[in-house]
């Protein structure tokens, strides 16, 4: 019986550990590896930008946590319409090639914006991922490399070719991702993943090869790495030169394995018992856990357990994990002391499932608290998501009670930020993130706060958003009534078309066709259009403790988008624009302009009621075919000279001189007084239909965009945070049946 055997999954990797030393010589030095770590979280409070790590391998592992297709585009899947720009930050040596078309896939399918940033290197499958990106930025110590698919098999002749034609079909999806994104022909692709190379370029070189888009010269300063690290990336670059790369390329190699976040090297000789934690720089999350080689292969290579023992290791890990699961969310445990915990007890391969148990409930009864979200000095641990959920609100309550205390209690979190300006808070933050404010000037400690990945840039941002959407919503739209709000998917042209336009049905007898309808003349288009402006907080806004720039100065905007909106409809009552067919809003031909005529006459007894001749006027309008449709004023719309006038008439419930005649047409109407109508004219009045019964003005956001919106990002021409106002709107009258205009006299 023939058999064939994967040895290895098909990757697209360095495979390094077949040629570095192995573990077993204690004397040699281990290879750090770049920390799996697969996090999708929002980096503004808008929820607008996201930010997607993709650190270590790719593909399923069984030993190590690692980042997978699956996981990748299940939290991409899970993001809502409203997201619009995703940051994708990669260091990783590659690994297998369908997670790697997956991922790049899922990235490519998602409608936001897609930065990607290659923060170390990114190899193989690693490099056809950052091919997703709309845009693909490198900074001068990294490296991007692409070579050919690779795998191993065992088998007779014929089935070893069959491999090499997976393999090749393998290239030829792969070279479809390079082809799309730097504009080379897919023979100069495929020469690139065929030819058995590795081929590497750096920031420079893969902008000129069209596989990124610019060079980042602001790359961050990172920790000095170890000595482990350094002779991994010594080791790495040795073999970069010995496959034929150049000592330039070799040195760059060197640099971009040694560029990594702070917690996303760790080492196998890190020690696992660390107790105290500097309350200063508190950690990042835990690292992921590296398991021991097994006992029977001393070298630690897993290539030579067999596929029993494999999934009898993964049970055991996944046991060990779901019992430490439901405690690793929990604020009031010390997470990092969990961690720890969790890796001893994987790591020792003596221990049973339910000796592991009996270990996490006896640190569960001695657990201590972890830090809470009160401001520095709160016990030393690692902060949860709820309690930086809860520091940001206090301090958000906080800034609120001292812009309006009447409209804002100075309770709960919000409480443990009494007393607290601006720059106390700045410091507080600063503290929070790692960063002693010992020492430093008022200004050096306002631009910090600003600029860095504290929470301080998140609050001060929401403060502004918070402002911005109770000066829109506490700003009065008096065009609501007769108007009818819409959602645009998009800024395309949309077209409308009037109730009365669609063909009539006609009666279809037994066995009988249907007839083709056509669509009447009197279809409306227009789109909606962005309008915005950027607010800036400066640290001189941080030192001068300058609430208004937090409160007043964000309700003017938010009030501001409001008066836009109804400067734009009632700009379409005053303007009188054209319609689909070519003639002005308020027209003859369109039955909706009465005989100029005083609003004040339907009060008096010895003149015709110009209300009365509204209520005909808009009782007989037909539809495109000459049928009646049915529409009743409801709307009384005034300028603010008449509004004296408009209340009389809609209250009055008998006319003044006319004995027992009772105000049968006035007081069926609702008056609306609009200042904006005394521009065009303070003696014409206007009529309006219910909007659910006809169309009149649609006014329009686009989809998830709904009144104004904001963004906050770190300041470049100034120094401090720039939250940009976005607000999207539009408006068009529909139908002019709807609406009815008299001159006045």
């Amino acid at each position: 019986m023939k058999t064939t055997l994967l040895t290895s999954a098909i990757a697209a990797s360095l495979a390094l550990s077949s040629t570095l030393p192995q573990a077993g010589p204690r004397d040699m030095p281990e290879r750090p590896k770049i920390e799996p770590l697969m996090r999708l979280q929002p980096v503004a409070e808008s929820g607008g930008v996201y930010e997607l790590l993709i650190y270590g391998d790719i593909g399923e592992s069984w030993w190590t946590e690692s980042v997978t297709a699956q996981s990748v585009a299940q939290q991409l899947n899970d993001l809502d319409g409203t997201v619009a720009t995703i940051n994708v930050r990669i260091n990783s040596y590659g690994g297998s090639v369908a997670d790697g078309l997956a991922i790049y896939n899922a990235l490519k399918r998602h409608k936001a914006a897609k930065a990607v940033t290659v923060d170390g290197v990114a190899m193989s499958s690693a490099s056809l991922i950052a091919m997703a990106g709309d845009t693909v930025s490198m900074p001068s110590t990294s490296i991007l490399m692409i070579h050919a698919p690779w795998g191993g098999v065992y088998g007779n002749a014929k089935e070893l070719r069959q491999y090499a034609d997976v393999l090749d079909t393998f290239s030829a999806s792969m070279a479809d991702a390079y082809v799309k994104k730097s504009g080379k022909s897919k023979e100069e692709i495929l020469g690139l993943l065929q030819d058995g190379e590795d081929h590497y370029y750096t920031g420079e070189e893969a902008v000129a090869a069209g596989f990124a888009d610019a060079v980042d010269s602001d790359a961050v300063e990172e920790a000095d790495p170890d000595e482990q690290a350094r002779a991994f990336a010594a080791a790495l670059a040795q073999r970069v030169t010995a496959r034929g790369a150049s000592a330039r390329y070799s040195s760059l190699t060197f640099a971009a394995a040694l560029r990594a976040p702070r917690a996303s090297v760790i080492t196998p000789a890190a020690s696992s018992t660390q107790a105290s934690i500097d309350p200063q720089n508190p950690p990042a999350e835990p690292a992921a856990n590296t398991p021991p080689a097994d006992a029977g292969n001393p070298s630690g290579d897993n290539t030579m357990l067999t596929p029993e023992q494999k999934q009898a290791l993964a049970a055991r890990r996944e046991a060990i994990r779901a019992q430490f699961a439901p405690f690793q969310a929990r604020g009031d445990l010390n997470q990092t002391a969990l961690a720890t915990l969790l890796r001893d007890c994987e790591d020792d391969t003596d221990l049973t499932v339910e000796a592991i148990g009996t270990k996490l409930l006896a640190f569960l009864g001695t657990a201590t608290p972890s830090a809470t979200g009160a401001p520095a000095g709160a016990p030393s641990g690692q902060l949860t998501q709820d309690e930086t959920k809860n520091y940001r609100d206090g301090a958000i309550a906080a800034l609120m009670h001292r812009s309006n205390p009447a409209a804002h209690k100075l309770e709960g979190p919000a409480a443990n930020f009494r007393g607290m300006d601006l720059q106390d808070m700045a410091r507080d933050a600063l503290a929070r993130a790692g960063q002693n404010p010992k020492g430093m000037s008022k200004q050096e400690i306002a631009v910090k706060a600003l600029q860095s990945t504290s929470d301080f840039p998140a609050i001060l941002g929401n403060v502004v958003s918070r402002s911005l959407r109770a000066g829109y919503e506490g700003t009065q739209r008096t065009f609501l009534p007769f108007s009818r709000q819409a959602t645009l998917p998009d800024f395309k042209e949309i077209t409308r078309v009037q109730l009365g336009g669609a063909p009539s049905l006609k009666r279809v007898v037994e066995g009988g066709e249907y007839e083709q309808g056509t669509i009447g003349e009197g279809a409306e288009k227009y789109a909606v259009q962005k309008f915005g402006r950027i607010v800036a907080l400066t640290w001189e806004t941080v030192v001068n403790d300058d609430l208004d720039a937090l409160s007043r100065i964000p309700f003017a905007f938010g009030a501001s988008a409001a008066d836009l909106e109804s400067d734009l409809v009632y700009a379409i009552l005053t303007g009188n624009p054209k319609m689909a067919d070519g003639k002005a809003l308020f027209h003859a031909d369109h039955g909706n302009l009465g005989t100029p005529a005083a609003l004040a006459d339907a009060l008096d007894p010895e003149k015709p009621n110009p209300l009365s001749d509204m209520r005909k006027k808009m009782t007989l309008q037909k539809g495109l075919d000459g049928r009646y449709i049915t529409v009743r004023p409801k709307f009384l719309i005034v300028p603010p000279g008449l509004e004296e006038v408009a209340l009389k008439v809609t209250n009055a419930s008998i006319i003044a001189g006319k004995g027992a005649d009772l105000n049968v047409t006035g007081v069926t109407l609702t008056p609306i007084v609009e200042p904006r109508l005394h521009d065009g004219s303070e003696i014409a009045w206007y009529g309006a239909a219910e909007p659910g019964v006809i169309d009149t003005i649609e006014y329009a956001y686009l989809e998830g965009h709904e009144g104004v919106f904001t963004e906050t990002k770190n300041g470049f021409e100034v120094d401090g945070v720039q939250v940009k106002c976005r607000h999207i709107f539009g408006a068009k009258a529909i139908d002019p049946r709807g609406l009815y205009k008299n001159a006045g006299q």
